[in-house]
């Protein structure tokens, strides 16, 4: 995953160093990003990772660090619970399959 956000840091942030010269915790606003970097990074993850990043984790600490998205793209991806590892009654309550009555 982190992979993945380094390619799209150096696609989308232009930032003044290379993502892939940069530690996992290394300030992304102290190497440049910008406002407008942020919501071109955001919408890229979005797109990358199929999610949507919700309000409460728009803030300059989810941004700052290649770790702190990583972290909060994995929060994201598990809150979904969807996927193959969904378990099957998710995947069929989701699906409308079941209803209070059946269960």
């Amino acid at each position: 995953m982190k992979t993945v956000l380094r390619r799209i840091l150096s696609e989308w942030a232009r930032l003044d160093v290379p993502p892939d010269m940069l530690a996992d915790d290394a300030d992304l606003y102290a190497a440049g990003l910008s406002a407008i970097g942020t919501v071109q990074l955001m919408l890229s993850i979005e797109d990358e990772f199929d999610i949507e990043i919700p309000n409460r984790m728009l803030t300059r600490d989810v941004f700052s660090s290649i770790e702190s998205l990583a972290a909060a793209v994995t929060e994201l991806q598990g809150a979904r619970g969807g996927g193959m590892n969904a378990p099957l009654i998710q995947v069929a309550a989701a699906a409308g399959a079941f209803s209070p009555d059946t269960l």
